[in-house]
């Protein structure tokens, strides 16, 4: 939705953020937390989140799947049911990925990861001190471009891969805040996603609506969602979703229905 008082504390160039919101209801209603106001930088906070229903499905997926010992350090030490944010680079936009996790940094978020598409983009990382994995990306290296997305049928092998890669987070038992590397976070978002109600919901998207007022209005729910950010909690129906999703990229012939696409057909 547009930036606001009633929205997580995250920017993007190109799209106003809204969360729409399936949530059950509960008799216990915990005290909401204080949210920055848009365009303000909050100082950084410690944040203790809210347990929810999922706690223990999340504890659950950790402790049958190697949990925090599959991750690198220091997210080797995360708590399963933690938040962590994932963007993804090659080598060519790097630029990008560093200034996303600078700008995380600044706000005081650590619980951060950068999937490495290539062998320059996993250097890169190793120098800066930024947690990485590298991707399995064979099927992309002889792309016809630097930039993926001018290379339409290895932007969506790619895609298939990003969102496989959400799977295997979300199966250790991590909350998954996926992120395009253009975004921008002035605070953790915690104190949003862990308030009631919200700390029902399974999944949370952004959208491409960038009209302020009609957003404000609630009049953008007829606009795409956009998976340059989307919140995914680790429970079983998230995992079973994002299977879902990953297979409507792969088995759908239009080089076009890469991951944004598959996810609004899916919705």
């Amino acid at each position: 939705g547009a930036p606001g008082a009633s929205d997580p504390p995250a920017q993007r160039s190109s799209a106003a953020a809204q969360l729409p919101v399936t949530a059950v209801q509960h008799p216990a209603t915990p005290a909401a937390a204080p949210r920055p106001q848009a365009g303000i930088v909050a100082q950084p906070q410690p944040v203790k989140p809210v347990p929810g229903p999922a706690s223990d499905e999340a504890k659950a997926l950790a402790a049958a799947n190697g949990g925090a010992s599959k991750l690198p350090p220091p997210l080797d030490k995360l708590e399963p049911g933690t938040d962590i944010f994932v963007s993804f680079s090659s080598a060519s936009m790097s630029p990008f990925a560093l200034n996303w996790v600078a700008n995380l940094r600044r706000a005081g978020i650590h619980e951060l990861m950068v999937g490495a598409l290539d062998e320059g983009m996993t250097k890169i990382c190793e120098e800066h001190g930024i947690p990485t994995l590298s991707i399995e990306a064979n099927s992309i290296k002889n792309r016809g471009a630097a930039n993926l997305r001018f290379d339409y049928s290895a932007y969506k092998r790619m895609a298939a891969m990003k969102v496989q890669f959400y799977s295997n987070i979300l199966r250790l038992g991590f909350n998954v805040w996926a992120c395009d590397a253009d975004t921008a976070w002035m605070a953790h978002p915690a104190p949003f996603v862990n308030e009631y109600p919200m700390q029902y919901v399974d999944i949370l998207t952004t959208t491409d609506c960038i009209d302020v007022e009609g957003d404000t209005k609630g009049g953008c729910w007829h606009v795409d969602h956009n998976t340059g950010l989307v919140y995914m909690r680790a429970r079983q129906g998230v995992l079973d979703f994002t299977a879902a999703w990953k297979q409507k990229i792969e088995t759908t012939r239009d080089v076009m229905i890469r991951d944004q696409a598959a996810l609004n057909l899916l919705m």
